[in-house]
């Protein structure tokens, strides 16, 4: 009985619209073909080397919370955050609002402002899926890491390119 209200979580969560992709598709994933998504990552606090990546931020911010140091990094129609929760600084969520941040994944330049339909070719088993969800979900493959493209319903298009960290 108590592994019910987990299984039921997962399948609410990613039931439609959820895929794997491999860490390696992943992480050849790139932002302005500046930052791969491996990078954007690993950045191990080196926040002079994501600055040069994804340029100057219109604010950066590092605080101490409750339990943890959290440092965002905004930008226009960007956020990213780290988090020291578990450690060391790892990547707990960036999101991507704008379309002056292009992502190439599988040489296909993808961007928010895109229709959905242009991942069509690229996750044709998600792409249908996620017509009913509003969503494409991906699930790194033996990763906490998530990777989301939300979209318009009335439109199709691509409102927010999110990348994710459950804990």
């Amino acid at each position: 009985m108590k592994f019910l209200l987990p299984i039921f979580i997962l399948t609410t969560l990613f039931g439609q619209g959820y895929g794997v992709i491999t860490i390696s598709d992943f992480a050849s994933i790139k932002i302005n073909q500046s930052i791969s998504l491996d990078e954007l990552l690993n950045i191990d606090e080196n926040w002079s080397e994501l600055k040069n990546k994804l340029g100057q931020p219109s604010t950066e911010k590092c605080e101490d919370q409750f339990v943890e140091q959290v440092c965002n990094f905004t930008y226009a129609g960007a956020t990213v955050k780290y988090t020291d929760l578990l450690g060391d600084f790892y990547l707990s969520k960036a999101s991507f609002t704008k379309s002056s941040f292009v992502f190439r994944i599988k040489g296909v330049d993808v961007k928010v402002g895109d229709s959905i339909s242009k991942l069509s070719n690229i996750f044709p088993n998600e792409y249908q899926k996620g017509l009913s969800s509003n969503r494409l979900l991906f699930h790194v493959a033996d990763m906490d890491i998530s990777l989301s493209f939300n979209f318009n319903p009335s439109t199709n298009k691509i409102s927010e390119i999110l990348i994710f960290q459950a804990l």
